[in-house]
């Protein structure tokens, strides 16, 4: 393999052929021609997640057993396994293309969501939220994160009020836990390494604010970052992770 392509194919997630010979790396690379393909790991890391979810279900009801606990059991398991289904369905169909002319998030061969390359407004790197692409980047669903946010400190308060402050307590416990272990396995499926570092995400918005939120590897980080200082003038290495609120 020639010293072109080694830069060219910087992980096996990072499809592209890209250079031919090793004098082409004095060129600037054609992306209509030779796209850069990167998969997006974010149903690994919600199927992660919903995995802790529900067996954190499923043993307080087999601790505690009581009427109470089973519905919450039952509840848990309903809302988190429609995130199975999509896990074994398009775990391997998630793809973000990067062309000359566009970004593109396809499943399954077909675009979900574009964006213009010259109307990229910003490229942010957000701290993961769980939210997984195949869903998060249709625009139908943009009120999702807020519904998660504004809602469970609808729920907080609400259970304060009534006294219920440990239970509060617990529950924001549990989802540090969760998201802590959350982050070290996907970095051991995502990254094949021991971290409790939040995965690499994404956030690209267009100045329609429009927007592509996508998970990748650290595999794929240089050739990101080249196509990023080509098409915006953004050092990604520069860039400091925010979380995600629209």
């Amino acid at each position: 393999m020639s010293g072109a392509d080694e830069i060219s194919n910087v992980g096996g997630d990072c499809q592209s052929s890209n250079l031919a010979n090793p004098g082409a790396i004095k060129f600037a690379r054609d992306y209509d021609k030779e796209p850069l393909i990167v998969k997006d790991y974010a149903l690994h890391a919600v199927f992660i997640l919903s995995s802790i979810t529900l067996v954190f279900a499923f043993v307080v009801y087999f601790i505690f057993g009581d009427y109470e606990y089973s519905l919450t059991a039952c509840f848990i398991f309903a809302s988190n396994i429609h995130n199975f289904v999509d896990f074994f369905k398009f775990k391997n169909h998630c793809t973000v293309e990067f062309s000359g002319s566009a970004v593109r998030y396809n499943v399954a061969s077909k675009i979900k969501k574009s964006i213009p390359a010259n109307q990229i407004k910003s490229v942010e790197k957000v701290l993961f939220l769980g939210c997984d692409g195949y869903e998060f980047n249709a625009p139908k669903n943009r009120v999702r994160p807020q519904i998660y946010i504004y809602g469970g400190i609808i729920v907080a308060l609400f259970l304060i009020v009534f006294g219920e402050i440990m239970l509060v307590l617990g529950i924001v416990a549990y989802l540090f836990c969760s998201l802590v272990t959350m982050n070290l396995l996907s970095n051991v499926f995502v990254n094949k390494n021991f971290s409790f570092e939040a995965c690499d995400e994404l956030l690209i918005k267009d100045r329609a604010n429009g927007f592509i939120d996508f998970v990748f590897s650290k595999s794929n980080r240089l050739e990101l970052k080249k196509y990023f200082l080509l098409k915006t003038g953004q050092n990604l290495d520069n860039l400091q992770r925010k979380p995600i609120l629209f």
